[in-house]
């Protein structure tokens, strides 16, 4: 069983360095099987003794003396394994929970049939604990950290409280209690039953909301944006009523003439209309305000004018009337003109450049000999990782582009260690935005298989489903590293537009004073951009690289500082040095 151990109850410090003594000094012959004989041996043993406490106080005796074997036994074993390096985590975990649901139904059943405590009350008690138990082997399989206790409560504790129970009820099995007489271990039992219900409720909401963080909902794909036209139409009914508010007011309070407000009013809507179309009906894309104006003038402007001399000035028509019959007319080629001139599709213009299924040969071996430097690079520990701001480049490789980019975040109140197990479990990425479905595919001692669903927002949105592999290699307590390599991406749905080839990260985890600095460099092969777009794609890719470099770390920070891993702040001593590293979509 793949996990790290929580005890944080009151003697567990004192505890663990008592039994590491023990451990030590113990002989060779007897290893971590033996002490879990005895433990069990121990505990069958205990219900019997308790049968016997109401016929002589030696049962007491004994049964207290069975709790320390049974402490002797069940607490040593694994610090034995541990210490000889023995350990055996999987059936370790298994037989010392078998033997603990073992050994507590022999002692609650010699409880009932002792007569010291209501056989009702004993068997809700065993119900209750198994309850708590199965919750206890759930969570611990589903977020990897076994908690050993409860408000400072462990199994130590719980000795000590069954020992001085057992030297109670010898000399007086009842209590008295705001005036009524009970068994000493009925109220007790209650009291246990009482808790256990509450550590059950608390644990589970506890380890409920951090895996729901952690495996956030799948989000559904974006809903089919409306046609243009539509947002067209209402922004132009906008802009239409600016239009005429601006021409009543400059006709009827300023007293301008028909000619001159009209060309005002019309520009006035004009600038209205820019600002929405850019933010709205054509958000996806690039627009100029200067193509914006130039366009109007030849259609509004103008037209507004020649059509308001017809209207108004030959046919006498009402200004307001004839206005919004010129603005009708008009309508219909300022939408042409504005979505196949004013806003540039940079988008569908990368789409529509025919690209391959995959990159040339010659571009293939420029990428893979990038990759070795930058690696060999690596391998000698000098890291290219800013300080500051993410940095990056682009490289023209043939048909295809390089994009190197770099960035680092400091993580504190955290060790390596802390930060390695964290991102381990449950083993898929950090919730971000670029990540919409993860899974693990496979494990290995020193590796991990991952599926993980990207979404590319580079001008246009393209899903893509990739198969990352990803090695890891601890180099100190204080440095660990790790890489990815994209083994498959394929566009979902079909087809390739080539804006994903290849996909490359590198981590390095070091601990610094009061936390762990986090650097990546992340590389990635795609198409070139077509020489028409270049200019303008020049600028907008680099900052959509940039942010989604920023989006990727401050998600890292924000999952190892949750409340998903607010529990794993153990000595590091105890992690596993496994590492999970992730691919940044860039």
């Amino acid at each position: 069983m793949d996990h790290i151990r929580e005890h944080r109850s009151l003697l567990a410090s004192a505890e663990k360095r008592l039994l590491i003594r023990i451990a030590r000094r113990l002989p060779a012959s007897i290893h971590s099987d033996h002490l879990s004989a005895l433990a069990l041996l121990a505990m069958l043993a205990a219900g019997p003794a308790f049968v016997f406490i109401p016929l002589t106080p030696w049962a007491a005796a004994a049964f207290i003396a069975l709790l320390a074997i049974n402490w002797f036994g069940d607490s040593l074993d694994g610090t034995v394994a541990r210490v000889r390096d023995q350990q055996r985590p999987r059936y370790g975990y298994y037989v010392d929970h078998v033997i603990d649901l073992v050994g507590t139904a022999a002692l609650l059943a010699g409880m009932a049939a002792s007569g010291l405590m209501t056989p009702t009350i004993a068997f809700a008690l065993l119900a209750v604990y198994f309850m708590v138990a199965a919750e206890s082997f759930l969570g611990t399989h589903s977020l990897g950290v076994f908690r050993m206790s409860f408000a400072g409560f462990g199994p130590t504790e719980l000795r000590l409280l069954l020992a001085a129970g057992a030297i109670k009820v010898a000399i007086d099995p009842r209590v008295h209690i705001a005036g009524m007489d009970a068994l000493l271990l009925d109220v007790g039992g209650v009291v246990a039953i009482a808790g256990l219900i509450l550590a059950f409720v608390v644990t589970a909401i506890r380890n409920s909301i951090a895996l729901y963080k952690a495996e956030p909902i799948t989000r559904p794909p974006p809903p089919t944006p409306r046609p243009r036209a539509g947002r067209f139409v209402a922004v132009g009914a906008l802009g239409c009523c600016v239009q005429l508010l601006g021409l009543a007011f400059l006709v009827h309070v300023a007293s301008w003439s028909w000619l001159p407000a009209t060309v005002a009013s019309v520009e006035l809507a004009i600038i209205h209309n820019y600002f929405w179309h850019r933010g709205w009906t054509w958000g996806d894309r690039t627009g100029s305000f200067l193509r914006f104006n130039a366009s109007t003038a030849l259609t509004s402007i103008a037209g507004n004018v020649v059509l308001m001399a017809l209207f108004a000035g030959a046919m006498g028509l009402p200004v307001v009337p004839a206005n919004a019959m010129a603005i009708a007319v008009m309508s219909a080629a300022n939408f042409v003109l504005a979505d196949r001139w004013v806003f540039l599709a940079l988008a569908l213009m990368l789409v529509a450049v025919p690209a391959s299924a995959a990159p040339k040969p010659e571009t293939v071996e420029v990428w893979r000999a990038y990759v070795a430097r930058t690696e060999a690079r690596i391998a000698e520990g000098q890291w290219a990782i800013p300080a500051g701001e993410p940095e990056g480049e682009s490289i023209d490789v043939g048909d295809g582009t390089i994009s190197h980019w770099r960035g680092s975040i400091f993580i504190p109140r955290l060790t390596v260690g802390q930060l390695l197990h964290c991102l381990q479990h449950p083993g898929t990425p950090p919730p971000q935005e670029d990540v919409t479905a993860s899974r693990v595919l496979a494990r290995g001692p020193d590796s991990l298989r991952v599926y993980i669903q990207l979404v590319r927002r580079a001008i246009v949105t393209v899903t893509y489903d990739t198969e990352h592999e990803m090695t890891f290699h601890r180099v100190s307590a204080e440095l660990a590293t790790a890489r990815s390599v994209a083994t498959r991406i394929e566009e979902a749905g079909g087809g390739d537009k080539g804006f994903l080839w290849r996909l490359n990260a590198y981590w390095r985890y070091q601990q610094m004073n009061g936390g762990v600095l986090v650097g990546l460099e992340s590389l990635t092969l795609s198409r070139d951009v077509p020489l028409l777009v270049k200019p303008l794609a020049g600028r907008i890719v680099p900052r959509i690289a940039r942010e989604s470099m920023v989006r990727t770390l401050a998600a890292l920070k924000a999952y190892a500082a949750g409340p998903v891993n607010a529990a794993a702040r153990i000595p590091s001593c105890e992690w596993s040095s496994k590492l999970v590293a992730y691919p940044v979509d860039l």
